[in-house]
């Protein structure tokens, strides 16, 4: 049982010949992976919840290039009326703009939400778990080598 609990290099031991410690040893990693799964699971929650503040962008975003577009019908419809047409286009094309203009802004939001969504749940994950293997995994490793 022990040679089956050895490390790979030669004579360097995972764990402790003495059942006692080799049990502390065996629930102290198992305590470890479960903090890492914890705190990798707080931050992919915590990732999907704030990646959700972004579906209003969306619906704005959408609701910007549909105006546009109405608009850019309604530019050309009214480009062909007899004698002021060509005069009433260019209110039409800038109103047109502030369609095109507010979709791009919900667009731009959509991706900062993104990123402060990954960056929030990294920094939500990551602090921690290194935080714990600052401490552990020196120790683990001396204890290993000795």
């Amino acid at each position: 049982m022990v040679s089956a609990m050895s490390g790979l290099g030669g004579g360097v031991r995972l764990y402790a010949e003495t059942t006692a410690m080799r049990a502390r040893q065996v629930a102290g990693d198992l305590a470890v992976l479960a903090w890492v799964v914890l705190w990798a699971l707080a931050g992919i929650t915590l990732h999907g919840l704030v990646d959700q503040l972004a579906t209003p962008a969306a619906a704005v975003e959408r609701a910007g290039e549909a105006f546009a577009g109405d608009v850019g019908d309604l530019q050309e419809r009214v480009g062909r009326i007899p004698v002021v047409g060509d005069e009433l286009r260019d209110p039409f094309g800038r109103l047109g703009g502030v369609g095109r203009v507010l979709a791009d802004a919900a667009a731009t939001q959509q991706q900062v939400v993104h990123d402060l969504a990954l960056w929030l749940g990294l920094a939500v994950a990551l602090v921690p778990i290194a935080a714990l293997l600052v401490v552990w995994l020196p120790r683990r490793v001396t204890w290993a080598r000795e």
